[in-house]
């Protein structure tokens, strides 16, 4: 279901016959004209470069239309991911990952029912001369897509900045969107500072600080677990920038970190098991559970948390 990214370039002659043939053909007859092997889809993005004006559209592909229409909780789960890692275009929307994560970019294809090919390949890493494998996913013609995540999700072209907050109801639905952004551009990792000092951290990163504080004010109403209960070390972070980057970083440890990640887990949704199910951490919450487990069992959504108690919207 993917294929490689070999770039063929354009001769002077390729683009003569473009531009003698682009608005009189459709791109799909046009492709008999020429000795290279080029693609119908190749050959309309060629004559969008060169500025030619032309009837004709190439739609190849589908996907389902309506899939952001309405809120539920998978599409809520993947309008988090796009936030982070998705970039939507006024009309396309791609989503690239890590090759690693091939199957999670495949689960996306096959849920928006998209019936194009995942592209693999290779490209520098940010500000490093190493390459890395990297799997695309690129759909077209998604203006029922743009109204819908922008109405719904806050999802809007250049939305690293300007985006706004999900306009979701539903305090299921809104964790669902979390989990999603956590899978894209957040972590969970164990602190080992001694055999007795472990803490767990859980965080996410945004250019876009409204996003951030939107997270944070729902973990803090559903989480809302005390500072101090007895011994048992908690945190109410808060979003702060990365002075030498420019970013916003929104970091949570402890046994609040604990609740949040353990609750969280049981969602259903698709999340990244090399994330969530890190056995390390795993073993710490299961240890944290067995000395404090009225943290992890018995709160409600209004106060702090109890697994399944937030009414599932779906």
């Amino acid at each position: 279901h993917f294929e490689s990214d070999t770039y063929k370039h354009w001769t002077l002659e390729e683009e003569q016959i473009l531009k003698e043939n682009a608005g009189k053909m459709s791109f799909k007859k046009m492709v008999a004209l020429f000795t290279k092997q080029r693609t119908a889809k190749s050959l309309q993005k060629k004559s969008i470069k060169m500025g030619l004006e032309s009837g004709y559209k190439n739609k190849i592909h589908s996907h389902d239309e309506t899939f952001w229409e309405t809120p539920n909780t998978i599409n809520s789960y993947w309008a988090g991911f796009l936030y982070a890692d998705g970039c939507l275009q006024p009309k396309s929307l791609t989503l690239s990952l890590a090759t690693k994560d091939l199957n999670h970019l495949e689960l996306f294809k096959n849920t928006v029912k998209f019936t194009g090919n995942i592209r693999s390949y290779q490209r520098k890493n940010y500000k490093k001369e190493t390459l890395k494998s990297v799997s695309t996913v690129a759909i077209a013609s998604v203006k029922k897509w743009t109204e819908d995540l922008s109405r719904n999700f806050g999802i809007i072209h250049r939305k690293t900045r300007r985006g706004l907050p999900p306009n979701l109801d539903s305090d299921f639905l809104k964790l669902c969107f979390c989990l999603g952004y956590i899978d894209g551009d957040g972590w969970i990792t164990l602190q080992n500072r001694g055999a007795n000092n472990k803490r767990i951290i859980l965080g996410m990163v945004s250019c876009n600080y409204q996003l951030l504080c939107w997270i944070k004010e729902i973990f803090d109403k559903i989480f809302d677990i005390l500072p101090h209960v007895g011994a048992v070390p908690t945190e109410f972070a808060e979003v702060k920038k990365k002075p030498e980057f420019n970013y916003w970083e929104y970091r949570i440890g402890g046994y609040r970190a604990s609740i949040i990640i353990d609750y969280l887990r049981n969602f259903p949704v698709p999340r990244l098991a090399r994330k969530w199910d890190k056995p390390d951490v795993l073993a710490l919450i299961e240890e944290q559970k067995s000395k404090f487990p009225h943290l992890f069992i018995s709160q409600s959504p209004a106060q702090s948390v109890k697994p399944f108690a937030i009414t599932n919207s779906n």
